[in-house]
């Protein structure tokens, strides 16, 4: 697993969204031969996400600065958020709602896409508060899923 997957999988696990976690780790069980420490441990989780996170955040630790394309990781990110929103249009609240979050936990913030992943929950809550329309939200929520889709 690269440390950018690893890194995806990370913030998704915190946000409580697995998603392709379990595809991609049942991918390294049957490429690696031999398994590498990271499959090895995430065997021992059982399917516990809490150990699953701690794994994957060990294996995390040692990367220093830069050794990470954390706009890539971003890209991920929206990549399966735009999944989601087609999946339940409904959900666009709670989209937003982890786009912050997920910019939050990355320490990346406010750099690139991270910068723009917060701003779609800052004009809702702008909206809600009767300062801009819900339109505002809507628009800037769909124009960052959709401009960034590969």
């Amino acid at each position: 697993m690269t440390y950018e997957n690893a890194f995806y999988h990370t913030l998704m696990l915190q946000l409580g969204l697995p998603g392709d976690f379990d595809a991609e780790f049942d991918k390294m069980l049957e490429e690696e031969d031999p398994l590498s420490d990271l499959a090895l441990a995430l065997v021992d989780c059982g399917g516990d996400r809490g150990k699953q996170l701690d794994v994957l955040k060990e294996y995390l630790y040692p990367v220093v600065p830069g050794q990470i394309d954390d706009q890539a990781v971003a890209r991920l990110i929206l990549d399966r958020f735009r999944a989601l929103f087609e999946e339940a249009p409904g959900r666009l609240v709670q989209i937003a709602k982890w786009m912050d979050e997920a910019a939050m936990l990355s320490g990346c913030y406010p750099d690139g896409l991270w910068a723009e992943m917060v701003k779609p929950h800052d004009y809702y809550d702008l909206a809600v508060e009767g300062i801009y329309s819900m339109g505002v939200f809507v628009k800037s929520f769909l124009q960052l899923l959709y401009r960034t889709k590969r």
